[in-house]
């Protein structure tokens, strides 16, 4: 093969608020070399409803004044997923991983318009 890669975990949330899916996958951070594993964990319906609850809270606050209480029991719900999801995919995985690649569940999101720059608030926590 010759180019440099890395084995990484990739994780994705959407606005579907289904649930997280996660993939093991070679990477240069460019190109895809080899895809590996992949588990999805479905979020239940009361984490859906606290999911879509913080979603709705976020819009109501619009980065305006004290963040929402919600959110701190969001981020939990996140992090839990991710963490599962993360563990089950390793499980299948058939080499060690180097890197995890995780950016949260956005729950508001604000582009960029006429000069001024955009804002977006993800949910989770990286560590």
């Amino acid at each position: 093969m010759g180019d440099s890669y890395t084995k990484t975990i990739g994780l994705m949330s959407g606005t579907s608020l289904d649930g997280v899916d996660a993939a093991v996958l070679d990477t240069d951070g460019e190109k895809i070399y080899e895809f590996g594993s992949t588990y999805f964990r479905p979020y239940c319906e009361d984490e859906r409803r606290l999911l879509d609850m913080a979603t709705q809270a976020a819009i109501a606050w619009g980065f305006a004044g004290k963040a929402p209480q919600i959110f701190e029991q969001a981020t939990s719900i996140i992090n839990a997923a991710h963490i599962e999801a993360v563990q089950a995919v390793l499980k299948k995985a058939k080499e060690p991983v180097e890197l995890i690649g995780f950016h949260g569940q956005t729950v508001l999101h604000h582009p960029p318009m006429r000069g001024q720059k955009g804002k977006t608030l993800q949910l989770g926590s990286g560590q």
